[in-house]
C-alpha cells in the first residue's frame, strides 16, 4: 500500500492491519506496548521505537510513538500509530519512507510513503506567474460582484512579501478606481499597517500634494489624540519651505489649540524664528493682550541683549493709548527711577536762565518762594543748620525733638556717652524667638555680611542649631555655594553617632553606585570571607536559601557525598549526618540529578 505525504509534514498518523504470522487471521486485542514502530528513509538506516498505548479514542490528539487498537469488534486487527516527525523530514535526496509496525506473533505490516513537494490539489511555489497568465486574463468582469471581500482573504494573506517591488503604482489603477464608496468604513486603520510600512522611501516625491486630499479631509477628528508628537516629526522636518504662502492662518488653527503645554521647554528660541518672521502683518489687531501672557512669562532672561531697539519700534507705535490706566505705578518704577528723575531736574540744564523761566512754572515758583536767583544747594543747607534753635522748641516741633528730646532720652536712660562692653550682647540678652523669619528681611544675610572665619565652633553654643530652627526646605542647593562645605569646614569628630537620628541613613540616602570598590577598605572584604566562621545550615528542599546555606550545600555536594544505586547522599561537615539526598535517573549512567530531601 502506498500513500503520499507532503515533505516536512508533522503529526502524521497511519493505520495498519496486523495478522497472525501462522493463520493469517486478524490479531485483535494485542498489548499495544509490545508493538514496535520502525521507519526506513531512502538510503538511510532503520529507526525503531517502542509504541506507547494511549486512550482508545478516534479523535485523540497526535502523540509521537503512540498507538491504540481502533475497534476490536468492528475492525479487528486495525491499529492506529502516530509516527515521529523525523520520518517525514524534508530532504532533497529522500523521496520515500517505509513505515513498519510488528509484533512477536504477527507478520510485519508496512506502508510505502511517497514524500512529495505538493499533494493533490496544491500548487507548487511560483506555479502561477505573470508568464502563464495572458494579458487581460484577469479583469473586473471575471469576478462576480462581491466575490473578493474581507472574508475571502485569509488574515495576513497580503503582506509586504506577497507584493513585488513596484507592483502597485498609479498606472495600475483606473481613474477614480479607488473612491470612498469602494472602501468599507474603518477598512483602513493604523492596525492594518505594519510598523514602518509607510516611510519616505515608499512614497514618490510629489505623490502627496494639495490635490490628494478632499476639502477638509484632514480635520481634528481625523487625527488621533497625541498622534503628532516629538517622536513623529524628524529633526528639521518642519521648515518654512514646507508651507505654501498663507497656508497657516487664523482659520487653520482652532481656538485655544496653542497653549503652554503645546511647547517643550525652550522650544521657541532665537534659532527657531526667522529674521523678520514677526512683523505687523503677522499679528492681528488686538492679538497680543495682557491675558495672553502668564505671570512672569517675560523676564530679563528670556529677552536677548539688543532684542528691543529703536529700529524695532515704528514711529508713534507707543503713545498714551498704549498704556492701560494706571499701568505705570509705584511698583512699576525701580527704586532708583524716582531718584533719577529728581536728579535730572536738578542736574540737567533747562536751556534757559532763571530770568527767562515761564511765570508759574515749578522752577520759577520754587525759586521765587525760596530766595529767587540766590537759591543754591549750599545756601539751603546752611540756612537749615544755622537756624537758631530758640525759635523751634515748641512741643511737637522737629526742632524740639532734635534739641531737647533726644538729649533727655540719653540722660534718662543713663546711656549718654555709654560704650557697650565686649560681649555685652549675648544669648541671655536676647529673648526666646526674638529673632525669627519675620525679623530678617529677604536676602538680609549673605556671605558678604560675615568676615572671613567669623563663624566658627566657639561662636555657636552647644545644641544652638537644631532641626526646629530651620523651615522646611530652608536649606537647598541654591543656598550653598559650590565647595562651601569641605573637610576644613568640619571639625574632627564633629559628626558622631549621637548627632545622627535613628534610621536617618537608609538605602534612599545613597545614590546608585555611591559605594564602589574604592569606598571599601581592604579589610572589609577580608573580614567577610576570612573573618568570623559561618554557622552550618542547609535549606530545605525547594526552599529559598541564604548565601551561607548555599555555600554549605555546594560544599557538601562537592566534597561529602556517597551514591547507592540511584540515591546520592550529601553529608554535613561531620561526614556522617545526611544534609541532602538526590535521585539519579540511572544507577549506572545517570544523566540527571534531582534533589529528593
Amino acid at each position: 500500500m502506498s500513500v503520499e505525504v507532503k515533505k516536512g509534514s508533522t503529526d502524521v498518523t497511519l493505520y495498519f492491519k496486523l495478522v497472525d504470522d501462522t493463520t493469517g487471521s486478524a490479531k485483535a486485542s494485542l498489548v499495544v506496548s509490545a508493538i514496535d514502530a520502525t521507519y526506513i528513509r531512502t538510503r538511510r538506516l532503520a529507526v525503531k521505537s517502542d509504541v506507547s498505548a494511549v486512550a482508545a479514542s478516534a479523535d485523540s490528539a497526535h502523540l509521537d510513538n503512540s498507538g491504540f487498537e481502533v475497534d476490536a469488534t468492528n475492525a479487528p486487527g486495525l491499529y492506529r500509530v502516530d509516527f515521529l516527525d523525523a520520518a517525514f523530514a524534508n530532504s532533497s535526496d529522500v523521496p520515500q519512507v517505509i513505515c513498519v509496525i510488528n509484533h512477536a506473533s504477527c507478520d510485519p505490516a508496512m506502508q510505502l510513503v511517497s514524500l512529495v513537494a505538493n499533494i493533490g490539489g496544491e500548487l507548487a511555489v511560483d506555479t502561477i506567474t505573470s508568464s502563464v497568465i495572458a494579458a487581460g486574463a484577469i479583469t473586473a468582469a471575471k469576478f462576480a460582484a462581491g466575490a473578493i471581500d474581507a472574508a475571502a482573504i485569509a488574515s495576513d494573506a497580503i503582506d509586504a512579501s506577497a507584493i513585488a517591488a513596484g507592483a502597485i503604482t498609479a498606472a495600475k489603477f483606473a481613474s477614480d478606481a479607488i473612491t470612498a464608496s469602494v472602501i468599507a468604513a474603518s477598512a483602513i486603520t493604523a492596525a492594518k499597517f505594519a510598523t514602518g510600512a509607510i516611510t519616505a522611501t515608499v512614497i514618490a516625491d510629489g505623490a502627496i500634494d494639495a490635490a490628494t486630499f478632499a476639502a477638509n479631509a484632514i480635520n481634528a477628528s481625523a487625527i488621533a489624540a497625541d498622534a503628532i508628537d516629538a517622536s513623529a516629526i524628524a529633526a528639521g522636518a518642519i521648515t518654512a519651505a514646507k508651507f505654501a504662502a498663507g497656508a497657516i492662518d487664523a482659520t487653520a488653527i482652532a481656538d485655544g489649540a496653542i497653549d503652554a503645554a503645546t511647547f517643550a521647554v525652550n522650544a521657541i528660541n532665537a534659532s527657531a524664528v526667522a529674521a523678520d518672521a514677526i512683523d505687523a502683518s503677522a499679528i492681528a489687531a488686538g492679538a497680543i493682550t495682557a491675558a495672553k501672557f502668564a505671570s512672569d512669562a517675560i523676564t530679563a532672561s528670556v529677552v536677548a541683549a539688543d532684542f528691543i531697539t529703536a529700529a524695532k519700534i515704528a514711529d508713534g507705535a507707543i503713545d498714551a493709548a498704549t498704556f492701560a490706566v494706571n499701568a505705570i505705578n509705584a511698583s512699576a518704577l525701580a527704586a532708583d527711577a524716582v531718584l533719577e528723575l529728581l536728579l535730572a531736574m536738578f542736574e540737567t540744564g533747562s536751556g534757559s536762565t532763571y530770568a527767562s523761566a515761564a511765570a508759574g512754572s515749578v522752577v520759577k515758583q520754587i525759586a521765587d518762594n525760596a530766595g529767587g536767583a540766590s537759591l543754591t544747594e549750599v545756601s539751603i543747607a546752611a540756612a537749615v543748620w544755622n537756624e537758631p534753635s530758640t525759635g523751634h522748641i515748641s512741643a511737637g516741633k522737629a526742632g524740639a525733638q532734635l534739641w531737647t528730646s533726644i538729649d533727655s532720652i540719653l540722660v534718662d536712660t543713663g546711656t549718654d556717652g555709654v560704650v557697650l562692653a565686649a560681649n555685652a550682647v549675648n544669648a541671655s540678652a536676647i529673648a526666646s524667638d526674638a529673632i525669627d523669619a519675620s525679623a530678617i528681611a529677604a536676602n538680609a544675610i549673605t556671605a558678604a555680611k560675615f568676615a572671613n572665619g567669623a563663624i566658627n565652633a566657639s561662636a555657636i553654643a552647644a545644641d544652638a542649631i537644631t532641626a526646629t530652627k530651620f523651615a522646611a526646605d530652608a536649606i537647598n542647593a541654591s543656598a550653598i555655594a559650590a565647595d562651601a562645605i569641605d573637610a576644613s569646614a568640619i571639625a574632627a569628630n564633629a559628626i558622631t553617632a549621637a548627632k545622627i537620628a535613628d534610621a536617618a541613613i537608609d538605602n534612599a540616602t545613597f545614590a546608585a553606585g555611591a559605594i564602589g570598590s574604592t569606598a571599601l577598605a581592604a579589610d572589609v572584604v577580608v573580614d567577610i570571607f576570612s573573618g568570623n566562621t559561618i554557622a552550618e545550615a542547609y535549606a530545605a528542599d525547594a526552599a529559598a536559601a541564604t548565601p551561607a546555606q548555599l555555600l554549605y550545600m555546594i560544599w557538601a555536594f562537592l566534597a561529602e557525598k556517597s551514591i547507592a544505586s540511584t540515591t546520592l547522599t550529601a553529608n554535613q561537615l561531620d561526614g556522617a549526618t545526611a544534609a541532602m539526598t538526590f535521585s539519579l535517573d540511572s544507577a549506572t549512567a545517570p544523566t540527571s540529578v534531582t534533589r529528593a530531601s
